[in-house]
Parts: C-alpha cells; structure tokens; sequence
C-alpha cells in the first residue's frame, strides 16, 4: 500500500516568498528583482513544493532554470541548489530568518 496518505501538508508563507523576493538573485546576484524560485523536485504536477524550498532568482535565471535548454537536468539541480543556499545564508547573515 503506498505511503502517500501520510504526507504532511506543505508548508505555505506569503511573508517567506516575500522575503526571498527581496534578496538579490542567488544565482547571478542581480538586483533588478528577484522572483521566490521553488525547486522543480519533489513535486506532482501543477503542483509547488513547499515554500521552504525557494531560492531568490532574477527573472532570467528563473525564466533559464524553468524552460531553458543550456543546462541538463543534473546542472539545473546544481544550480538551484546553489541558489538556494546562497539565499538562505544571505537571509540569516542578513537577520531576515532567525531561529527561535
């Protein structure tokens, strides 16, 4: 029997996505506007992962991560990943995520 029935539901925050927003892009550091990026794993169709899971990304890196041809499945992992972690450091150095 599948396991799926004991999925938790996803954690969702407007002032998170917002957040991210903010930041510069993890990827290329632009600061004419990033857009919260969720990563394209761990998800079913039509359907976000949960917004923990965001990177900041300007619209190009956004736009090349989503529907570009230059990267291979593995590079687009690697680059989302990468940006995902550049932004949740910013955040924290920042005092924008902070651990109660």
């Amino acid at each position: 029997m599948p396991m799926n029935y004991l999925k938790t539901p996803k954690f969702q925050s407007e002032k998170l996505r917002r957040a991210v927003a903010s930041q510069e892009c993890g990827a290329c550091g632009s600061m004419a506007g990033s857009q919260a990026a969720h990563q394209n794993e761990l998800k079913g169709m039509g359907l976000k992962v949960s917004d923990a899971r965001c990177a900041a990304l300007c619209v190009n890196c956004h736009r090349e991560l989503d529907q570009g041809t230059k990267m291979t499945r593995e590079e687009r992992r690697e680059f989302w990943k990468n940006a995902y972690i550049t932004t949740i450091v910013r955040m924290i150095e920042r005092g924008m995520l902070v651990v109660k």
